[in-house]
């Protein structure tokens, strides 16, 4: 099988799909990746002030429903523009100017984003539950994203071609998201390793002193947690953006053809480019940053009698107005919030009962199955110690952890032979794969003519007849020659052999039968003007050379 084909059926070898979009993405210009900025800063910026106010901030109820919309809102914001990065990887790959950016195709972008965002929330967390259709559901979402061109397309045509995209190369779509994940961890233990040096570099360095450089685990908080995370994804879902891209792009084209109209010139190198995106983030960072320019900047208002005497109730009322700003509510306790029975009525009462409901259902029963799970472990392997001791939890969680993902592995690899033994039984075969992909790849520049018998190459033939490619026809007959001559030893195949080498060879194996000789040496005549000229085969041309093989084979079949 022609490495072609192979691809075709498994797809590029993950490693080089990888390689292949890292240098797609550095060679994008600077305006395409500050598209994609202008999109995920927002929501990153967002994200990072919203959990430090909700997990520190004073006033943190007050501000929830709030920050929880506009949360939401950059969530829409940024996989729209995410869609439009993706646009334009693609069009930089295809040579092919991008679409304009209106208002109208950034609407349909927001609200096509917005509704497949709401089903990945709810069905991503229960895929990973599950473990096994992870890996498909992520191709999906992201396929959900690069796929939106932000045109007239009918979103049920678009949710089909992603979910077809995402089941093509499972393989090559699992090893993806297995290096992406081993390169996100690389990412991560750089940033959290230099925040952690960062104030001690600044201390050394420059002789600033902060409370962060007092002692090791200073800093060590979710908040911190939260900024590596979200820097290692401004780092990494670029690359993984694009790699879904050049996957779907690739997959689209086994049947448009794309990919054979476009050729890739990966050449160019973007100079500046991580200058421009962390200068870019850190401006952001400083403009988006609540009350950096207001800090100090309000003087507490004192008003005066005679002689500086500050009367103490203005005292009073204006270090009550200073300290309710928000720059001062991080460190303040948070009050206590009697809790009201008033709950909403009508139609969001029943909404929010149901989905209540709902989500104590979900994990009740997913308590359920862990719990039941683990008594048929710890019955089925006694000696193990499944079972918790008091006070000593740990290890059998571990051990029932491992038994858990062996189990995994076992239920995968019986389901897949299960699937597989049904559909030989329908007479499908193991897999889905077209005849022809079976086949070596005819218009290959070096074919192996003994990867099939004779009569093989003829049903090859005919069926090229009868599609009228006379070209491919001529050389499968030609192929049919070479292998039914060296089926009679009449001919040793080799790759190093040209077509006079065999005509030479087997002139020396027969001395008496000079018309066979004849009849090949016509054929390769006839074979070389059509395959390496520009002559077209007419109808004497192909009788000719079909009456030579038939002269051809009877010596061997004589033989």
């Amino acid at each position: 099988m022609s490495v072609s084909m192979r691809e075709q059926r498994r797809g590029q070898p993950a490693l080089d799909l990888l390689e292949e979009a890292f240098a797609v993405l550095r060679s994008q210009p600077v305006e395409n990746l500050l598209l994609y900025l202008l999109g995920t800063t927002p929501f990153a910026l967002s994200l990072i002030y919203f959990w430090a106010d909700m997990s520190g901030g004073a006033l943190a109820h007050e501000h929830l429903g709030k920050g929880s919309l506009a949360l939401a809102l950059a969530w829409v914001w940024m996989k729209s523009w995410q869609a439009v990065f993706a646009e334009r990887v693609k069009s930089s790959i295809m040579k092919a100017p991008p679409l304009p950016l209106t208002p109208n195709r950034l609407l349909r972008l927001a609200v096509f984003q917005g509704m497949s965002s709401a089903w990945a929330l709810l069905l991503l967390p229960v895929a990973f539950v599950i473990t096994l259709p992870a890996a498909w559901c992520l191709a999906f979402f992201q396929n959900l994203t690069v796929l939106d061109r932000g045109d007239d397309s009918a979103p049920a045509a678009q949710v089909r071609q992603a979910w077809q995209q995402a089941r093509l190369w499972p393989g090559q779509n699992h090893q993806i998201l297995l290096m992406l994940s081993a390169f996100s961890l690389v990412v991560f233990i750089n940033f959290f390793i230099l925040l952690m040096l960062l104030p001690h570099l600044l201390k050394m360095l420059f002789g600033i002193e902060s409370i962060y450089g007092m002692g090791d685990l200073a800093m060590a908080n979710s908040t911190l947690w939260l900024i590596v995370s979200v820097l290692t994804f401004l780092c990494v879902d670029p690359l993984a953006k694009t790699a879904y891209v050049l996957r779907c792009y690739r997959g689209l084209s086994l049947r448009s053809g794309e990919d054979l109209l476009a050729e890739l010139h990966l050449s160019r190198k973007t100079t500046g480019i991580h200058t421009l995106f962390f200068g870019f983030l850190v401006f952001l960072t400083l403009c988006g940053t609540p009350g950096i320019s207001r800090a100090g900047s309000a003087q507490t208002p004192v008003s005066g009698r005679a002689q500086g005497m500050v009367v103490a109730s203005e005292l009073d009322r204006a270090i009550d107005a200073e300290m309710s700003r928000v720059e001062y509510s991080w460190r303040m306790p948070r009050e206590q919030i009697q809790e009201t029975n008033e709950e909403p009525s009508g139609f969001m009462r029943t909404v929010a009962e149901t989905i209540r409901y709902w989500g104590e259902s979900l994990g009740d029963g997913i308590e359920a199955f862990f719990d039941w799970l683990g008594e048929v472990l710890s019955k089925l392997f006694p000696k193990i110690g499944l079972a918790k001791p008091e006070g000593r939890s740990e290890p059998a969680d571990l051990r029932f952890l491992a038994l858990y993902i062996g189990l995994g592995f076992a239920i995968c690899i019986a389901a897949m032979i299960a699937w597989r033994h049904l559909r030989r039984r329908k007479g499908l075969g193991p897999e889905i794969v077209p005849t022809d992909v079976l086949l070596p790849d005819i218009e290959a520049e070096v074919v192996d003519a003994s990867v099939l018998p004779v009569n093989e190459w003829l049903a090859l033939a005919e069926k090229l007849l009868e599609q009228g490619q006379r070209r491919l026809a001529v050389r499968a007959l030609y192929l049919a020659d070479l292998a039914g001559l060296a089926g009679a030893d009449l001919l040793n195949i080799g790759k190093a052999k040209s077509d006079h080498d065999y005509c030479k060879e087997l002139q020396r194996n027969i001395l008496t039968e000079k018309d066979v000789v004849q009849a090949f040496f016509q054929n390769i005549i006839v074979f070389q003007q059509i395959w390496y000229g520009m002559r077209e085969v007419s109808e004497e041309m192909l009788e000719q050379f079909q009456g030579n093989h038939r002269r051809i084979m009877s010596h061997v079949g004589a033989a």
